[in-house]
């Protein structure tokens, strides 16, 4: 995104008082998936479009209390190395 586009989209944001990331996806400047993409690649954190089924377990997820999952958005996978813990918004 041109750097002038970013300093356009600024301005109705921060007037609104909605933040940026979600002004941009709300006003469909950027899709979802390319703004986790550029959340995940701006903290370092891998970015998955799509989770594997082979990643999903019943059993590890069943380690965990649903109410607290769902209040972290968090779900755990089983990965090459462990334990891995997807979730929507690593900031939240």
């Amino acid at each position: 995104m041109p750097e002038d586009a970013v300093s356009r989209a600024c301005q109705p944001a921060s007037r609104s008082g909605v933040p940026l990331w979600r002004w941009l996806r709300e006003e469909g400047v950027v899709d979802e998936t390319r703004l986790s993409r550029l959340a995940a690649d701006a903290m370092g954190i891998p970015f998955m479009a799509e989770i594997p089924e082979a990643m999903l377990d019943a059993e590890l997820a069943g380690n965990f209390s649903y109410p607290w999952l769902k209040r972290n958005m968090v779900m755990p996978l089983r990965g090459e190395e462990g334990v891995i813990l997807a979730m929507t918004d690593p900031e939240a």
